[in-house]
């Protein structure tokens, strides 16, 4: 794991500090890791979220019939085996 200095305000750095006392972690650093953790992880699923709609909006729209799910599976099944 790499590490990052940061130099902070004194008021932020003990807003961190307090913030970290009361969250119950063992230093700043581990409550910024936690911190920084979740904002990466809801980044991550924003993601996750926005390519469904740039698909639905990459081309024109095809009819989804029983024809189409069996050759989706027919081309899965190939690629898996």
């Amino acid at each position: 794991m790499r590490t990052i200095d940061v130099s902070l305000p004194d008021e932020v750095q003990a807003f961190v500090e307090t913030q970290a006392e009361h969250a119950g972690y063992e230093t700043p650093g581990k409550y910024m890791e936690a911190v920084l953790r979740e904002l990466w992880r809801g980044n991550a699923k924003s993601d996750i979220e926005q390519q469904p709609r740039e698909g639905f909006a990459s081309g024109d729209p095809i009819e989804v019939t029983p024809e189409f799910w069996n050759g989706l599976k027919d081309r899965l099944q190939v690629r898996l085996t």
